[in-house]
């Protein structure tokens, strides 16, 4: 737990070794110690995500693909087996705050490392430039989003003053890096999970958010302009969808023609449909389904190269060609029914400001098999475990 507590903001290698040992020592546990297995069979929450890693396998199986894409998909879905083994070990709560000091450690020096990259090292004044912590900016941009939706219901909780302060400069400086990514969706993503804190968690903070962020802006307008036009700029540019910003563009006929190849498989081939088209196979499928509609070449000049011929930049479309309908309603659902979860704790807004940035983010980028849906997930587990009150001290198994 502490390894990957550790490596969970700074190593993607770290990562998967300390998945693959989370892993093996929760099948132990299930396979050698009875009660174990028990608290883990009559508890949906720990076996719900085994459940769809294995609907996952069965349609890499079945779909006509190779037993590459099976591999890929075990790998990258490792998560699915991690989080309910992070989950029993979580609801204890020295392991919490143990696995909580020490993610937020590393995540710590991946934002510090950020704003050295764009306030030390840059040879002029930091003007717009994007940087990403340890990750590249993308993911940054997602894990910053996930970090400040887990932290921002903290500031609802029971605790003095000075920690409140804490958590608020935590949540600063989260935000900053954030922006300091230049990652529009995850703006977009954190400032819904703040206005839906705010409306229904902290009514007294919109009224002295809303003057304040206000003043704020309109001083930053006047001290840096050109740092401040730089972030408004790429801000508004979300609206457009011309070929005035070709990744909003690309995107645009993307999704279009990833939704266009979902119905020629439902039409045409079902099993790919239900059961997907495969990851090795997919850029040759899609590029010829491509051809015979349009032409490759002619979408990758039309876009300047922001065309991707192997991703669809949005979740739901790329894993429903990739993995099939059904294992996308499957994992999707899953995550509705972690927000049902949060509301039978009594927690259903926290539950919501939490995976809500997940699926808007979904929309821009594939994030669904990704290094960042570990992160993901992982604090999802930390959320959990703290609304749902568990201490294992009180019950037989010990983790």
């Amino acid at each position: 737990l502490c390894l990957f507590a550790a490596s969970i903001f700074t190593s993607k290698p770290a990562i998967y070794i300390s998945s693959a040992l989370m892993i093996v020592f929760f099948i132990g546990r299930c396979v050698f110690d009875r009660e174990y297995y028990n608290v883990v069979k009559r508890d949906v929450v720990l076996w719900g995500p085994i459940a769809v890693f294995l609907f996952g396998v069965f349609a890499k199986i079945i779909s006509p693909t190779s037993f590459v894409d099976i591999g890929h998909f075990f790998y990258k879905g490792m998560f699915l087996l991690v989080f309910p083994a992070l989950v029993i070990s979580l609801r204890e709560n020295k392991n919490r705050r143990l696995a909580f000091s020490i993610s937020m450690l590393g995540f710590l020096l991946s934002v510090l490392w950020s704003f050295v990259q764009a306030f030390v090292l840059l040879p002029h004044t930091w003007s717009g430039e994007r940087f990403g912590g340890f990750w590249d900016i993308g993911r940054w941009a997602e894990i910053t989003t996930f970090v400040f939706a887990f932290m921002l219901p903290k500031l609802s909780d029971d605790m003095t003053a000075s920690k409140k302060i804490v958590i608020g400069l935590f949540l600063f400086v989260t935000f900053l890096s954030l922006i300091i990514s230049g990652g529009r969706a995850g703006w977009i993503a954190a400032s819904f999970s703040l206005v839906v804190y705010m409306i229904f968690m902290n009514r007294k903070m919109l009224y002295v958010f809303t003057p304040v962020a206000c003043v704020l802006i309109f001083s930053l307008y006047l001290a840096m302009p050109s740092q401040f036009n730089a972030v408004a700029g790429r801000a508004t540019s979300v609206t457009e969808t011309t070929s005035k910003d070709y990744s909003n563009f690309s995107r645009i006929l993307m999704w279009g023609n990833g939704v266009s190849l979902l119905h020629e498989n439902l039409s045409h081939y079902p099993r790919k449909f239900l059961f997907g088209i495969g990851f090795n196979k997919f850029q040759t499928e899609y590029s010829a389904y491509l051809n015979k509609i349009s032409n490759t070449e002619d979408l990758i000049k039309l876009t300047q190269g922001n065309y991707s011929l192997n991703d669809l930049h949005n979740s739901y479309l790329d894993s429903a060609n990739k993995m099939g309908f059904l294992y996308t309603l499957f994992f999707y659902g899953s995550l509705i029914f972690i927000v049902y979860l949060f509301y039978k704790k009594e927690s259903l807004i926290k539950g919501c400001i939490l995976i809500a940035p997940f699926l808007i983010l979904g929309v821009f980028y594939t994030n669904y098999l990704e290094f960042q849906t570990y992160i993901f997930f992982f604090v999802v587990a930390l959320a959990y475990s703290e609304v749902e009150q568990y201490n294992v001290d009180n019950h037989k198994v010990r983790v």
